[in-house]
């Protein structure tokens, strides 16, 4: 038995799982506000669904605090897009780094955002439990 149709085979799996890996899914677009719950304090009030492919991954409710050193963000979000929705809101409302992200445990809703606010801010610190930590890898 040949191995050409097996190598061909191979080669289509790893062009086709290159190619969804480079066609990364827009930033989430919907009405989420952040809401106001104290004197520069905001917190994202997420839908009550299961992660679905509307709402990529969206279902926790992302905390803002913006101090005098830049901006302290908890729990980003489950997905990159709902990282980079945070940080869109952020956005508008200061123009200072973020400089901490804090993950309250280890489920994917609350840390999965992380992603965006690394690519965005290299410099960023990362809080979490030491064994969440390690769970994940980060």
């Amino acid at each position: 038995m040949s191995k050409i149709p097996a190598l061909i085979g191979l080669l289509l799996l790893y062009l086709t799982g290159a190619s969804l890996q480079a066609a990364k899914a827009p930033a989430i677009d919907t009405e989420y506000t952040a809401d106001k719950i104290a004197e520069d304090v905001y917190v994202i009030h997420g839908p009550l669904e299961t992660p679905n492919p509307i709402n990529q991954g969206f279902m926790n409710n992302p905390g803002i605090i913006i101090t005098d050193a830049g901006v302290v963000v908890v729990d980003p979000g489950g997905s990159v897009q709902s990282g980079e929705m945070v940080i869109s809101h952020i956005e508008k409302l200061t123009d200072k780094p973020v400089v901490a992200v804090f993950d309250s445990h280890v489920h994917g809703d609350h840390w999965l955002g992380n992603q965006a606010f690394m690519e965005k801010y290299p410099e960023v610190k990362i809080y979490a439990h030491h064994e969440m930590i390690k769970a994940v890898k980060l």
